[in-house]
């Protein structure tokens, strides 16, 4: 197959950087307005999303920068073909793209709880769930080692299975406006919810996956489709009312600042 056409990635990325801040936007315009739960204080909010933007930014900087484009090489490799298993058949574009978006995120499923189930990697992400005021920025809330260590494997397994990693540049565009909204602080419509359960991750099913109860942070590990945790055993149905986030024991300020989220995997607890 020949490798995507520059304009072609060019359109990618833009419309990739578009749905990204358009998203962040529309949701923080969204919050502002109408939130699910206020902040105690416009201040409060202020720093809690500065907090959150500024973990983005370190992942930005060592995942996606160092790790991913400087020793794995992805800003080159983008639009190239993957040398796995599928580049042994003549798939179409499309069908490829079906095949890796389901496969993509049937890994994202297991790698979500592999790092649930694994202690060393929960250390790392907790990091995320210690969050205790769920907004849009939340979904930006990552320690910058868990997703290098996410990055390698993905990047790894895809280019075992012959997934070009176009298709994960084509899934993100999708993908971050729903990581957003799974997270804001706002209600969704309970026709939407209703609507979309039986194939997305909708706000409510994912807000179960951040409550302090560990028996409801083990569920609902889906990333876009809901079927993987129905099939194996993972889904937990919503409450009509979820409101109770984070983790026992890192709920103080010290969890919450940007140097407490940096070191809060080597801390003990």
């Amino acid at each position: 197959m020949e490798p995507l056409s520059d304009p072609v990635l060019a359109l990618l990325r833009g419309a990739y950087f578009g749905t990204l801040f358009g998203g962040f936007f529309f949701f923080l315009l969204w919050e502002g307005g109408a939130p699910r739960i206020a902040f105690v204080s416009a201040a409060a909010r202020r720093r809690h999303v500065l907090r959150n933007l500024g973990m983005l930014g370190l992942v930005v900087l060592i995942a996606d920068l160092v790790v991913g484009g400087w020793l794995l090489g992805t800003v080159n490799r983008i639009g190239a073909a993957s040398p796995g298993l599928l580049s042994r058949f003549d798939l179409a574009r499309p069908v490829l793209l079906a095949i890796g978006i389901v496969a993509i995120d049937l890994f994202a499923y297991w790698w979500h709880r592999t790092c649930h189930a694994i202690p060393w990697l929960w250390r790392l992400h907790r990091v995320h769930h210690s969050d205790t005021h769920l907004d849009a920025t939340t979904g930006a809330r990552a320690h910058a080692l868990e997703t290098s260590l996410e990055i390698v494997v993905l990047v790894g397994a895809m280019l075992l299975a012959g997934i070009p990693l176009w298709v994960e540049l084509t899934r993100t565009l999708f993908l971050n406006p729903l990581l957003l909204a799974q997270h804001a602080n706002v209600i969704v419509p309970p026709w939407f919810e209703r609507a979309a359960r039986p194939l997305i991750i909708t706000p409510e099913i994912h807000r179960v996956h951040h409550s302090p109860i560990r028996a409801e942070q083990d569920s609902n590990f889906g990333q876009i489709f809901s079927i993987w945790d129905r099939l194996f055993g993972t889904y937990r149905t919503p409450p009509a009312i979820t409101t109770d986030v984070g983790v026992a024991g890192l709920s103080a300020e010290c969890f919450q600042t940007l140097t407490g989220m940096c070191i809060t995997p080597f801390r003990r607890v």
